[in-house]
């Protein structure tokens, strides 16, 4: 198999994918260590990671192949052995892949593709599966009622959201219980949290494993939005109301929802407030700068990147 220079991209895209894909779970980890997991700015870090890294990294190459060709580069190609790639289209060779570097090149191609495809099939599954759900109602109005068997609240709708309740949520609970439902679920309208939810679920399509980034981005908002509902209730009375609720263990259609996630965690989180952390905008800015730094090194010390995408071929 023959590297052209569009094969030779691609092979930086896809491992650079995968290295970050590896970072990203490390940044979950330490959210999860030091944070609980309740970080924001790591969690989108850790979410971003995986696209915004292969991006930068393959515009930094082309800025190489461009910076080259007008000079502010110096090209020293003519200096390399024929299996050596030099980022230069002028002096560009096709390079000849051994068997088992094109069975590796060509699975690692369909584990990327097969991988976004499924992920994207899901997405589409879900929000389908939730406008049945939300379809059942034509209120104009900022909460909509629906008929349905199972005591459902979820919030729903990226430019509009509205707030979806069955009538059976309202025959189970009290007046009372109403009213924290609905306080929970307008945080989630105040805080805009199914635009973000939206952004969060196209960015794990570009994610090998994104169960743990998934369970600590909603647990945050859950948690966010519970502690809002405690300035007006009593956390014992929130509490409880959780429990109600998950005594019928129903599976959500959408995950923003007060029965929506991790309801034994966040019941204790209201019992038990932890401690507060510090603040990780240092640490998110430090990774960030690292993350953006590694594109701008490998620009003016591509000639690093060059031996060793020639070893690894």
């Amino acid at each position: 198999m023959t590297l052209s220079l569009i094969a030779l991209l691609i092979i930086i895209a896809l491992v650079s994918w995968i290295v970050a894909n590896g970072c990203s779970l490390l940044i979950n980890r330490v959210n999860e260590h030091y944070y609980y997991g309740h970080n924001g700015g790591l969690i989108w870090l850790s979410a971003i990671l995986p696209l915004i890294f292969p991006a930068l990294l393959l515009l930094s190459v082309l800025f190489i192949f461009y910076g080259k060709s007008v000079g502010w580069l110096d090209d020293h190609c003519l200096n390399h052995d024929p299996h050596h790639p030099h980022f230069c289209i002028a002096h560009f060779q096709s390079v000849a892949l051994s068997s088992l570097n094109s069975i590796l090149l060509i699975g690692l191609f369909a584990c990327f593709i097969s991988t976004v495809v499924y992920k994207i099939i899901q997405l589409i599954f879900n929000i389908s599966r939730t406008n049945i759900i939300a379809n059942l109602s034509k209120s104009n109005y900022l909460v909509a009622r629906f008929d349905h068997k199972d005591p459902i609240a979820f919030t729903y709708g990226m430019i509009n959201p509205k707030i979806y309740l069955s009538n059976a949520i309202k025959k189970l609970l009290t007046k009372r219980e109403q009213r924290i439902v609905l306080a929970h679920e307008t945080a989630h309208v105040r805080n805009n949290d199914t635009m973000k939810s939206a952004i969060l679920e196209c960015l794990l399509s570009m994610h090998l494993y994104p169960k743990s980034i998934r369970r600590n981005f909603y647990l945050k908002i859950e948690s966010r939005a519970d502690r809002n509902v405690i300035s007006r209730f009593h956390s014992l009375d929130v509490a409880q109301l959780l429990i109600k609720l998950g005594r019928f263990n129903i599976k959500q259609q959408q995950p923003i929802s007060i029965i929506g996630s991790q309801l034994e965690h966040r019941i204790s989180l209201l019992l038990y407030p932890p401690a507060k952390t510090k603040s990780a905008i240092a640490i998110s800015l430090s990774l960030m700068a690292l993350v953006i730094t590694i594109p701008v090194g490998v620009m003016y010390n591509h000639h690093t990147l060059e031996t060793l995408i020639g070893w690894l071929i």
